[in-house]
């Protein structure tokens, strides 16, 4: 179980650290609803930025491998406890 949980935060924090290799800038919008547009003028729908740091990648990464490599140094018998 323990090994399971560390491999898969690992690999999450990896692909994170990977998406944020490739991007500059996150931009969060609300969604309208479906009937918004319908039942009057369209409400002005605020953007938050979100800007990533320099360091974030490669932090991201390294902690990543840092946590794949420790699920597969659990000892055996803490293994077979969980």
């Amino acid at each position: 179980m323990r090994y399971s949980f560390f491999l898969a935060l690992g690999m999450y924090v990896m692909l994170l650290g990977a998406q944020c290799w490739l991007l500059d800038s996150v931009v969060l919008r609300k969604r309208n609803h479906f009937f918004a547009g319908r039942a009057g003028p369209p409400a002005q729908v605020r953007a938050t930025e979100i800007i990533i740091p320099d360091w974030a990648p490669s932090s991201l990464m390294g902690l990543g491998i840092v946590l794949v490599i420790y699920s597969h140094t659990i000892p055996k018998w803490l293994r077979n406890a969980g």
